[in-house]
């Protein structure tokens, strides 16, 4: 898997629940990562279903409908929070995959 970072000043690129405001002041940037195929369909299914979970629970999600970019980006800050918010619920599931693949970070 390859991955490239550059910066970014996309608007887009991710944190859906800043408000935009917050969001086009973020310092941002782009890591472009290379995945197999049959992994970037299943993304595209999982964000899917994400958006129902989404509709089922009438927006009462942390980042409403997501596109598989946009489900990336909310994993990153997770993983993020790892190292910025060690204690929050965010953190410590992401802590909890990383162990489960032998990082106990």
């Amino acid at each position: 898997m390859a991955t490239k970072t550059t910066s970014t000043t996309d608007n887009n690129a991710g944190c859906s629940p800043c408000t935009p405001e917050a969001h086009q002041r973020a310092a941002m940037k782009r890591i472009t990562i290379t995945i197999r195929e049959a992994t970037a369909a299943a993304l595209v299914d999982l964000a899917k279903a994400c958006g129902e979970a989404d509709k089922t629970r009438n927006g009462a999600t942390t980042h409403g409908p997501l596109t598989p970019a946009q489900l990336l980006a909310m994993l990153a800050e997770d993983a993020g929070m790892v190292i910025t918010r060690p204690g929050s619920w965010e953190a410590a599931n992401l802590h909890q995959v990383l162990i489960s693949h032998g990082y106990d970070v």
